[in-house]
C-alpha cells in the first residue's frame, strides 16, 4: 500500500471513530466541541487528498453505481458543511465570543445535519469495502465467519435504529436528543457501530447488486441510427467498433440488413452444379 493510500485510510478511521464518539453528546462534555474541531480538520484534509473525485465530477459516463455513489458524496459534503456551520451557532465555549445568535436555529440544524452525516457516512463507507471483502475472499476460512458476523451486527443496528427511534432526529420529528445515562460508554460506542454496519451492509450490497445489473446490460450501436441500445438480434454492431458519423466501414453480421446472405434470391440462387447457396 502506497504512503499516500495509508494517510487517507488512517484519516478515514481517525474520522469515523470521532463521529462515532461525537453521537455520544453525554460522555464529552467537556470535549465535545475540541472534537468536532479535530473532526472538521480531518475533513478539510480527507477533501484536499481526494480533490481529484471533484475534479472528475463532470467527465466520463455515469453509470448507475456512480450516479448513486456521487449522489451520497455530495449530500454528505452539504450534511457536513451544515453540521460545521450549525456546530458554530451552537457553540457555548470555544465559539462563544463570537456571539453570532441564531442558537434556535442552529440546534435545530445541528440535530438533523448531525444525523444525516451519520447515515451518509455510514452509506459512504460501505461503497468502499469492496477492497477489505476482497481480501477477505483470499482466505476462505474467514469468509463466512465475516459475512456472519456482518449479517448479525447489521440486524442488531437495525434493532438499535428503531430503539433509539434514530428517524425522529433525521426527519426533524424531535426537538431533542435522548441519552440513556444508564448504559455504559462502551456498549453505547458498540450500539453506534452496529447502527452504522446496517447502514454501510445496505450500500456495500446495493453496489454489487447495481455492478450485476449493469455488467448484465449489454450496449450495442444500432446500424441504422448510430446510436447505443440494448442488445438484439440483427442489425448491431459492438459497442465502440466504429463511429458511424465519420462514415467508418461497417462491420457485416448475422442480421444485417445490408448483409448479402439475408437476400431470399442469393440464399437460394443455384450454382454451376444446381445446388442452392
Amino acid at each position: 500500500m502506497k504512503y499516500k493510500q495509508v494517510v487517507k485510510l488512517i484519516i478515514d478511521i481517525a474520522m469515523y471513530l470521532i463521529f462515532v464518539a461525537l453521537m455520544q453528546e453525554h460522555l464529552w462534555d467537556g470535549l465535545h466541541e475540541w472534537l468536532g474541531i479535530a473532526l472538521f480538520a480531518l475533513f478539510i484534509v480527507h477533501t484536499i487528498l481526494n480533490f481529484g473525485w471533484y475534479q472528475s465530477l463532470f467527465k466520463g459516463k455515469y453509470t448507475p453505481t456512480r450516479t448513486t455513489s456521487a449522489i451520497i458524496n455530495i449530500a454528505l459534503l452539504v450534511a457536513m458543511l451544515c453540521c460545521m456551520v450549525s456546530s458554530v451557532l451552537v457553540s457555548g465555549k470555544v465559539f462563544a465570543f463570537l456571539n453570532l445568535g441564531g442558537a434556535r436555529i442552529g440546534r435545530t440544524l445541528h440535530l438533523v445535519s448531525t444525523a444525516w452525516v451519520f447515515v451518509l457516512m455510514s452509506l459512504h463507507l460501505g461503497l468502499h469495502l469492496a477492497p477489505f471483502a476482497n481480501k477477505l475472499k483470499k482466505h476462505r476460512q474467514f469468509l463466512w465467519a465475516g459475512r456472519i458476523i456482518a449479517v448479525l451486527l447489521a440486524a442488531y443496528g437495525v434493532y438499535v435504529f428503531v430503539d433509539r427511534a434514530f428517524y425522529e432526529e433525521l426527519f426533524y420529528l424531535t426537538e431533542f436528543k435522548f441519552f440513556d445515562t444508564d448504559k455504559s460508554a462502551a456498549l453505547y460506542f458498540f450500539e453506534t457501530i452496529a447502527m452504522s454496519s446496517a447502514f454501510a451492509t445496505l450500500s456495500y450490497y446495493g453496489k454489487k447488486l447495481l455492478q450485476k445489473q449493469q455488467n448484465n446490460s449489454v450496449q450495442v450501436v444500432d446500424l441504422q441510427t448510430g446510436k447505443l441500445r440494448p442488445l438484439t438480434f440483427g442489425g448491431v454492431l459492438p459497442h465502440a467498433s466504429v463511429d458511424l458519423a465519420k462514415g467508418e466501414k461497417r462491420i457485416l453480421q448475422a442480421g444485417d440488413p445490408q448483409n448479402p446472405l439475408l437476400h431470399r434470391t442469393e440464399l437460394h440462387e443455384p450454382d454451376h452444379t444446381g445446388r442452392s447457396r
